[in-house]
């Protein structure tokens, strides 16, 4: 294999392992108001302003009016790969970092005689992170330095109504309908130099979109005294609008000083994004008057897109289908305070792990609730673990790839 091949199968995969970490994955960052101190549970209700995207038929549950915010104080993103490919029998390990403050939620609930009514704006997933990363390698043994550099960003805006009324004593229906706002910026630059023979090869990718989508959320809810039951279904989002752009530059060199380069660069391009089928059930069960137990299950469809539909730019993505089980304790230890310890589990469920290992996830969820008259304030501690290995391409080498998040949630409720 010739060193200029190398280099742009190279720059070619790990574009591809950068710019698809996250894709959509929600329930990695709490959201809500109690339900994020429970493990992102909430389908068969928490008695939460929350229940808007968890299961709006339990905003019936409620009492009286309510606001609530909250977000991720700080959250820390880790991601690595050992390696993240291989180039002349030498490994390069890959790390990326990134820090940020997220407001994931606002919700404001209103009661009117049988009907629950309320707004929220939410940011159900949240990433993004900036770096630079160096590499010394012999090609063809010379030696070369590579650099890449990397700017990535990924988020999701809700903002939408709710309203739920009950069909009898027992139970209730409800629907959220929400305007989606995807967000996606990708800018990768890579750069083999020797100081011998110059720049062998410098390529260029950024691609950013925003388009906005319609999504709808329904469920059905089932109280009974001790037991609660719950069911969630949020329908694939509709391509509503959106814009984006699409832009390539690469600069290729062979040893002997021949050279090619190619720029690609496209704008104002029609843009889409269609979030899965998502099916959830949910139970909550009262033991006595102080222990409050909360499990859910839920099923993700698998989902295929053309972000750029209009064009043939390599920027297809894959949602794999995906199923997670979590479950959560709440202790009343008084009137005013409460104790929460959720857990959750996420499993690969990719049909080849000879190709392509998936990814497992574990997440734990810890914190506490203190009450007053009219304010609820929540504090709490989560981590998300991820790891899964994959084969690299054109070695017998296997990556193995690891994601860690870690943060702390703050949440208030004020109610009147």
């Amino acid at each position: 294999m010739s060193a200029r091949l190398s280099i742009t199968l190279f720059f070619i995969y790990i574009t591809l392992a950068i710019n698809a970490q996250t894709v959509y994955n929600p329930n990695i960052i709490p959201l809500g108001d109690k339900e994020p101190l429970m493990a992102n549970t909430g389908t068969g209700g928490l008695e939460s302003s929350g229940a808007v995207y968890y299961n709006p038929a339990a905003l019936t549950q409620l009492k009286g009016n309510s606001f609530s915010l909250s977000g991720s104080a700080y959250m820390r993103y880790r991601f690595s790969a050992n390696p993240i490919a291989v180039i002349e029998n030498s490994d390069l390990n890959y790390e990326a970092n990134g820090f940020q403050t997220i407001p994931t939620s606002v919700i404001g609930v209103r009661t009117f005689q049988k009907w629950h009514f309320a707004f929220s704006f939410l940011v159900p997933m949240e990433f993004q992170y900036e770096g630079r990363q160096s590499w010394n390698i012999n090609v063809a043994a010379i030696p070369f330095d590579f650099t890449l550099l990397q700017n990535y960003r990924e988020k999701m805006f809700w903002g939408g109504l709710s309203a739920a009324r009950r069909i009898n004593e027992k139970w209730s229906w409800g629907v959220s309908l929400y305007a989606q706002q995807y967000t996606y910026l990708s800018h990768t630059q890579l750069m083999a130099h020797s100081n011998l023979f110059g720049t062998l090869t410098s390529q260029t990718e950024r691609v950013r979109y925003s388009p906005l989508s319609a999504l709808v959320i329904g469920g059905l809810h089932r109280s009974g005294d001790r037991l609660n039951l719950g069911l969630r279904l949020s329908m694939p989002s509709i391509p509503v609008l959106g814009k984006g752009d699409y832009y390539r530059y690469a600069f290729e060199s062979d040893l002997g000083g021949t050279s090619t380069t190619e720029i690609t660069d496209e704008s104002d391009l029609k843009t889409r994004f269609v979030t899965p089928l998502d099916v959830r059930l949910g139970i909550t069960y009262l033991i006595g008057k102080r222990w409050n137990i909360a499990v859910d299950g839920s099923f993700n469809t698998p989902q295929t897109f053309d972000a750029f539909p209009d064009v043939s730019v390599a920027t297809t993505q894959n949602i794999d289908w995906s199923f997670r089980v979590s479950a959560a304790v709440e202790y009343k230890a008084g009137e005013k305070v409460s104790l929460h310890l959720g857990t959750a589990y996420t499993p690969s469920t990719v049909e080849n792990p000879k190709e392509n290992g998936g990814l497992d996830f574990y997440s734990l969820f810890v914190g506490g609730k203190l009450r007053t008259k009219h304010i609820e304030t929540s504090v709490g501690v989560f981590t998300s673990l991820g790891y899964g290995e994959a084969d690299l391409e054109d070695t017998k080498r296997r990556s193995s790839q690891y994601y860690e998040y870690l943060g702390l949630f703050l949440g208030t409720n004020y109610k009147f």
